[in-house]
């Protein structure tokens, strides 16, 4: 028997039913008949264009979304008669899975209605890119981010006028750029532990502490 953990499966005394498992996670049992073995992402796509219907772990991931991100090769469980096949995690981790099924995430409509009411916001972990953030209103209620551990690759990710307490710690900055006219009343700014490489502009009035480190 074979369960693709992929992302969720990972906690102490975690316990499923059979059949949530295979709704879940797949579960079936390897047989004769059953042979596990790697073929192209575009080998795959022709099989399932004609006779192999493929299942992920995860319904967001697609063979097309995989040949986009790059992917030549993937682990595959069929059986000889074609039918059903089974992507296997073997060849990509579940960092770089994670990557795919979350690049550039959109905020929810619940989300954008909670942040145009609250003051701090907690983003750590959320998978968010910078274009996460536009199709964002612009909010100037918002006082506090707290956006550590995401994809962010630069401070112009959002336009507010009220925010003063921004935390980027564990991003993808590569280059610090900020001016009077990007947050205007910005007063602490963290862009510990990420690729800053430049820091370009750094003409702000309102600023008080500037943390930049592990970079």
């Amino acid at each position: 028997m074979y369960i693709p953990t992929f992302l969720e499966f990972q906690q102490n005394n975690f316990q499923l039913s059979l059949s949530a498992l295979q709704s879940k996670y797949y579960v079936f049992a390897l047989s004769s008949d059953v042979k596990v073995g790697r073929k192209s992402v575009d080998e795959l796509l022709r099989e399932t264009s004609q006779r192999m219907n493929l299942l992920f772990s995860n319904e967001k991931i697609t063979l097309e979304r995989m040949k986009g991100e790059g992917v030549g090769q993937l682990e595959v469980a069929c059986t000889s008669g074609g039918g059903t096949a089974l992507a296997l995690n073997t060849v990509h981790s579940e960092e770089e899975i994670g990557r795919i099924i979350n690049r550039g995430r959109q905020f929810k409509k619940f989300e954008v209605e909670n942040m145009s009411h609250n003051a701090v916001w907690k983003l750590d972990r959320s998978s968010l890119e910078n274009s996460s953030f536009q199709s964002l209103p612009e909010m100037n209620n918002v006082i506090e981010i707290q956006a550590k551990h995401n994809n962010i690759s630069s401070l112009r990710f959002i336009t507010s006028s009220s925010l003063r307490i921004l935390d980027l710690s564990n991003n993808k900055v590569s280059e610090l750029t900020l001016t009077e006219n990007d947050l205007p009343n910005l007063e602490r700014l963290t862009v510990d532990n990420n690729s800053l490489r430049t820091v370009k502009s750094l003409r702000h009035n309102s600023l008080r502490t500037l943390s930049l480190a592990h970079n």
